[in-house]
């Protein structure tokens, strides 16, 4: 496992995709009865790196910034807030199937199995009623233009799908071998098609096609740079 991660909830999944990079599977540390358990670990997030497949393409929607930051000051507090406290065990069941499988698509580098991997019955669906009208849509327009997943990032209002292009390198291929503009398209006409009531969700939104990348936080650039011996940088208070 990495390093255990010591953020501030609701925000410490966050930061092992920032730090390492790529696809991160999170999980918690806690006591349980007749553990081998080191007490100082509880509470500890922990982070396993997955392969993240070739060919992957990420079309990303980001709402506006009046959505975006209309949620108020801690949106993700406030999301987790329209959640139910208890589950159903076939609710419980059908998440976990789609973990597993989700976790075996990435090892195997099969994208095939993702739409159904991508499914959820625990957050998206009460979300999608409460706070965020244009996520159905979008997840439908996505699958139905070719996307392989397609889902709400974290807590939202982000909505990601996942795409892929002809066998090989995508930087050689030519635009109309790759499924991402069309998925992009499929997405941005939903949302133009919401009603208008929820028409605000589409406009001034911004679509973004990217790739997942293994490395995360890095430094690019140091002013001075480094050395052997210890450098001081100045602040608005002072030296550090």
């Amino acid at each position: 496992p990495c390093p255990n991660i010591r953020a501030p909830p609701p925000h410490n999944w966050s930061v092992a995709p920032a730090i390492y990079g790529g696809i991160q599977l999170c999980y918690g540390m806690e006591a349980l009865a007749g553990d081998a358990f080191e007490p100082s670990m509880a509470g500890c997030v922990m982070s396993r790196r997955l392969p993240c497949p070739d060919g992957m393409r990420l079309v990303v929607f980001v709402p506006g910034a009046e959505n975006r930051f209309g949620l108020g000051e801690d949106k993700t507090v406030a999301m987790r807030g329209l959640l139910s406290q208890k589950v159903s065990r076939a609710d419980a069941v059908f998440n976990l199937q789609r973990t597993a499988l989700l976790v075996d698509s990435l090892h195997r580098g099969d994208l095939s199995y993702l739409v159904t991997a991508t499914q959820d019955k625990l957050h998206q669906p009460i979300r999608a009623e409460k706070a965020f009208p244009h996520l159905l849509p979008m997840v439908a327009a996505a699958l139905g233009a070719g996307a392989h997943g397609c889902f709400l990032s974290g807590a939202g209002p982000t909505v990601m799908a996942i795409c892929s292009g002809a066998s090989g390198d995508i930087f050689a291929q030519k635009s109309d071998e790759r499924q991402e503009q069309d998925v992009a398209q499929a997405m941005r006409e939903a949302g133009e098609r919401l009603p208008p009531e929820h028409k605000r969700w589409a406009l001034g939104g911004h679509f973004f096609i990217c790739s997942p990348t293994i490395r995360g936080a890095h430094v690019v650039c140091a002013e001075p740079g480094f050395s052997d011996s210890l450098q001081t940088f100045p602040s608005l208070d002072g030296s550090l």
